[in-house]
């Protein structure tokens, strides 16, 4: 997968710098033209014409490899605390962080009742 994320990024710069430099040179070529260097505009044409289809054969395997990773699904982690294998989404209905956890109802109370008062000032009665 990594070296399909590298051509793919390849892929989108190729796809979006080379319009520039084609343009570039389509507009050095019709310089060239306007000069009557009738030679070097013809060369400029035929390099604007090969750098037209390498474009649309990299905006074709920009969208095939697009799809590659898409069928592909997301990837698998491994979690830092066990070396588990985890998938990309969380299981069940949502774990609960410590902070976040409810307490059943009048378990304050029964835990202030367990530990007895620590001054000795309780009074049975």
């Amino acid at each position: 997968m990594r070296v399909i994320r590298r051509l793919l990024a390849r892929l989108i710069a190729l796809v979006v710098l080379s319009p520039i430099a084609l343009l570039v040179i389509l507009g050095l070529g019709a310089l060239l033209r306007g000069l009557d260097d009738r030679v070097g505009a013809v060369v400029c044409g035929r390099v604007v014409l090969i750098g037209a289809v390498i474009w649309f054969v990299g905006v074709i395997g920009m969208g095939l490899l697009t799809a590659v990773l898409v069928v592909a699904g997301p990837p698998v982690r491994r979690s830092r605390r066990c070396g588990k294998i985890r998938s990309g989404q969380p299981r069940g209905p949502g774990r609960r962080r410590r902070w976040q956890r409810r307490e059943p109802p009048g378990h304050g109370a029964r835990r202030r009742h367990d530990r007895g008062d620590p001054g000795g000032t309780r009074k049975d009665g």
